[in-house]
């Protein structure tokens, strides 16, 4: 069991140093282990996330950066959710990701691709078709008729 963890932590710092950069997403540290060491698909877990963040900082010295050091905040009201609150986003998440951390890595590689404002405008887009078609399903049928009949790319 310990060589395999050594294995997959060489293969997230290979990852990292190839990619040349040190904050590269997990899904992308992802693609890139596979790409360069195949054999290690079943390997990877749900532990790949923790992997990638403990090996950022060697990361960074590897790449010639300098390692991030957290900033100092100056006391202020909280401006974000407590941590409780942030728990409860990430259980919520976590469970319309179908309940599984791999499911949840994933739509997390895909949305942080995403420009947040685009995603509220296809969020929006998709609710519209849904209620003008009646539901879901009648919504994806009418994508898939534009989609065969060429109005959608």
């Amino acid at each position: 069991m310990a060589k395999k963890i050594g294995e997959l932590t060489t293969a997230a710092r290979e990852a990292l140093v190839a990619l040349q950069n040190a904050d590269a997403s997990v899904a992308d540290v992802k693609a890139k282990i596979l790409e360069l060491h195949p054999e290690l698909e079943k390997e990877i877990g749900d532990s790949l996330s923790s992997t990638v963040y403990r090996q950022r900082d060697w990361a960074r010295e590897q790449i010639g950066g300098q390692r991030r050091r957290a900033p100092v905040k100056a006391k202020r009201a909280p401006s974000g959710p407590n941590t409780l609150e942030r728990y409860q986003m990430a259980e919520r998440f976590l469970t319309l990701c179908g309940g599984t951390a791999q499911h949840a890595e994933e739509v997390l590689g895909f949305l942080e691709k995403i420009d947040p404002a685009e995603l509220r405008q296809a969020f929006d887009a998709w609710q519209q078709l849904v209620a003008s078609a009646g539901n879901a399903q009648k919504a994806r049928q009418v994508l898939a008729t534009m989609r065969d009949t060429g109005m959608l790319g």
